[in-house]
């Protein structure tokens, strides 16, 4: 029973960092979709406005 308690902890272990870093990068990518597609859509007229338009824009800024 201990072996499987810590193989179960070694696995836990080596998967959350990984998942948490996927989430994080969730996180980011919709919060700046959501906020630089506000800016773009306040900008550009709606119907040249596409989902990611903001996310693209983000990295954009970023990378300046």
């Amino acid at each position: 029973m201990r072996k499987l308690w810590n193989i179960s902890l070694k696995g836990l272990a080596a998967l959350l960092p990984i998942g948490v870093t996927i989430y994080l990068i969730y996180w980011l990518a919709l919060s700046a979709e959501t906020m630089m597609g506000n800016l773009i859509k306040l900008v550009v007229d709606p119907e040249y406005y596409w989902p990611g338009l903001g996310l693209i824009a983000g990295l954009i800024v970023l990378f300046f």
